[in-house]
């Protein structure tokens, strides 16, 4: 009961407190090893060059680090242009193995994310500092189609990648992240691509292959200045800024819990399965019978809470207003610690327990799935 108390002392003075001070965005640049010296497999194909291009959606903010011991969030960024980073990355690790009679492959990075989790096992607002002799997890979000074309002209794909590697006991920062996540992308080109160049397969330029990924449609809810209200039935729905469900209540149960009906006129109260909902013009994504109040970032969607207070557009992080059905919902959904200008927003919550990633089927532990900071914009489930 005394926890319960001390829990909710707590969410009061931090909504107080984020209602006063203003938070200005912070960053932390990412450090690439200065000698990645790398070697190619056994036996691999000679290689005369390898062409790096990137078409990531936010090729500037690359996820966020908690920063210092107050634990306030920070931006991650490199110091340089994703792709002039990828390129010269890429030639410090492998240059000095390139052959003049060799192929030349070529990589289309299309998403590139990092993300990090301190070995704390008790994510509250009350206890956040890392427990001694836990373990630390970095993650790295990593989408890539390699190329190989034996005259430097035509190129025919060799592979995808496509997935998130998950690095334990993580020190040195998010530079070696990249690098792992690049020998991976060569050892795959180069173990399909062998085969590959003498069979009858059509081949393209880059400059074909890059337009092509940079053909995507943007959807109505990335461009659109207002959201039209009501409930979204599906993540088609909420892309097409079109939810179906135009009538429906908030019903706020035991421990805060959301459960939404239907209003239909008949008196029957139907529990909908929705994504999420749209109310007076803010969006809020449906989760574990919460509502998670996000928000537009470029060209994707971010947890409200990692967005620095002076430019963040829905402050409605303990989800009190939405209606009158859901008043007093403070206690279910609360964001951050304490900081030393006493501003919070660094971790989501929800019942007392983090919001994770929990959609990637090889990290299931909870204590090592990545905490939620976006929206991934090609399923709609939360990510990093």
């Amino acid at each position: 009961m005394k926890t319960t108390f001390l829990f909710l002392l707590i969410s009061c003075v931090i909504s107080v407190n984020a209602q006063k001070a203003k938070l200005k965005e912070k960053f932390v640049k990412i450090d690439m090893p200065e000698l990645p010296i790398a070697e190619f497999p056994e036996n691999s194909i000679h290689v005369s060059g390898i062409r790096v291009i990137q078409t990531v959606s936010d090729s500037i903010r690359m996820g966020y680090a908690h920063k210092g011991m107050n634990f306030s969030i920070a931006t991650l960024i490199f110091k340089k242009p994703l792709t002039e980073i990828l390129q010269k990355q890429v030639n410090r690790m492998y240059k000095h193995e390139y052959k003049k009679d060799g192929a030349t492959i070529f990589w289309m990075i299309k998403d590139l994310r990092f993300g990090a989790k301190l070995g704390a096992t008790d994510y509250t607002a009350i206890q956040i500092s890392p427990a001694i002799g836990s373990i630390d997890c970095s993650y790295t979000r990593f989408n890539a189609d390699a190329y190989i074309s034996s005259d430097g002209n035509l190129f025919k794909k060799v592979c995808s990648i496509d997935t998130v590697f998950l690095v334990l006991n993580m020190s040195s920062g998010h530079g070696p992240d990249l690098e792992n996540a690049l020998r991976v992308l060569l050892k795959r080109t180069l173990l399909t691509g062998k085969n590959l160049l003498d069979q009858p397969v059509d081949g393209l330029t880059v400059e074909q292959i890059t337009f092509k990924a940079v053909q995507k449609t943007i959807a109505p809810i990335l461009v659109d200045s207002n959201y039209r209200e009501g409930a979204y039935a599906s993540y088609e729905e909420f892309l097409a800024n079109n939810p179906s469900v135009k009538k429906y209540e908030t019903v706020v149960g035991k421990k805060k819990k959301v459960k939404l009906v239907n209003a239909a006129e008949n008196g029957r109260k139907d529990t909908l399965n929705v994504w999420g909902i749209c109310k007076n013009g803010e969006v809020y994504k449906y989760h574990e019978e919460s509502l998670i109040p996000i928000e537009r970032k470029g060209t994707g969607f971010v947890v409200s809470g990692y967005v620095e207070n002076t430019i963040r557009r829905n402050n409605n992080n303990f989800n009190t207003g939405l209606a009158a059905g859901l008043t007093g919902l403070s206690a279910g959904l609360a964001a951050g610690v304490f900081m030393n200008s006493g501003v919070f927003i660094t971790l989501v919550f929800i019942s007392g327990k983090p919001l994770l990633v929990d959609s990637i089927p090889y990290i299931d532990d909870p204590k090592m799935q990545p905490l939620a900071t976006c929206i991934d914009m090609k399923t709609g489930e939360f990510s990093f």
